[in-house]
Order: structure tokens, then C-alpha cells, then sequence
């Protein structure tokens, strides 16, 4: 949404900042030597992509205002900060919520960090192929290859 929205304004923006109540997503965001698994991988990588570990910032449930509606508040209820945004928001950037201090450790038996088999390290080879000619290698007619592309 941050890329949609740079684009589509007339001015330029400064920064932008990230929100999320879960700390867990802060671990994983600032932990960029963890190999996790592939759903939390490509979900991280495509953070990393759009925007840095430092952009994001922790809001605990009691600030909030997303969790008013997740958490079954009338609609009578609902004004105030969750239309509007929290008040914090309009005060100077020292005040608003800390981040957790120890943001870079994440907890090596965490279920979405991938586990080391064995006493091998591991390795990994890259080998550059031209994806043309695999597409030739791989269809045995002119026809078929086509067909398919």
C-alpha cells in the first residue's frame, strides 16, 4: 500500500512508518540472518522489499485501535480513536510507543525458524541458465513449445 500510495500522490513523502501488535513480526522483520520457513520467508522477503526494519514500530492492544473492531466493539462504540487514529499519533514521534529492546534475538525453537539437520552445514549452488534455451531442451516440437509459451 505504501508503493500505491507514493505513486499515486503529487508531493513527495518524508517517511513512512509501520505498525503491528505482534512482536513476533518484529523478530522476524529484524532478523535477517534466520532462515525461516517458506511461508514467513517470502512474506518477510516481500516486507524487506517495501520497506526497512527500522520503519517498523510496535502499538501494544491497549493503543491500538484496530483491536476495537477485532475484538467485537459495537459500532455504537466505535468512534473516537479507532476513526480518527490514536492520539499518540499527533504528538512529537519521542513520545509515541517504544519497541520492544530485544527486537533481534529470535527464539531458535520459534516453529516458522527452519531447524539444522545433522552436523553438515549447508550449502547451496547457484547455477545461471539461460531460461530460452531450457524452454528449447524441454519441448520436443516447435509445435508443443508453441503451445505452450
Amino acid at each position: 500500500m505504501d508503493r500505491k500510495i507514493r505513486k499515486e500522490l503529487d508531493f513527495p513523502l518524508r517517511d513512512s512508518v509501520f505498525w503491528t501488535d505482534s512482536t513476533i513480526v518484529l523478530h522476524y522483520i529484524n532478523s535477517e540472518d534466520r532462515r525461516f520457513r517458506t511461508f514467513v520467508a517470502n512474506r518477510i522477503a516481500t516486507i524487506h522489499d517495501g520497506s526497512k526494519p527500522e520503519q517498523w514500530r510496535h502499538v501494544d492492544t491497549d493503543r491500538n485501535p484496530a483491536d476495537d473492531v477485532s475484538r467485537g466493539l459495537p459500532p455504537g462504540k466505535l468512534g473516537g480513536r479507532w476513526l480518527k487514529g490514536p492520539a499518540y499519533l499527533l504528538s512529537d514521534e519521542t513520545e509515541w510507543p517504544a519497541a520492544p529492546a530485544d527486537l533481534k534475538e529470535v527464539i531458535s525453537d520459534e516453529l516458522e525458524v527452519k531447524t539444522a539437520k545433522g552436523n553438515a552445514g549447508t550449502f547451496s549452488t547457484m547455477i545461471q541458465e539461460n531460461p530460452v534455451e531450457n524452454l528449447l531442451n524441454h519441448y520436443s516440437s516447435w509445435y508443443r513449445l508453441k503451445r505452450a509459451v
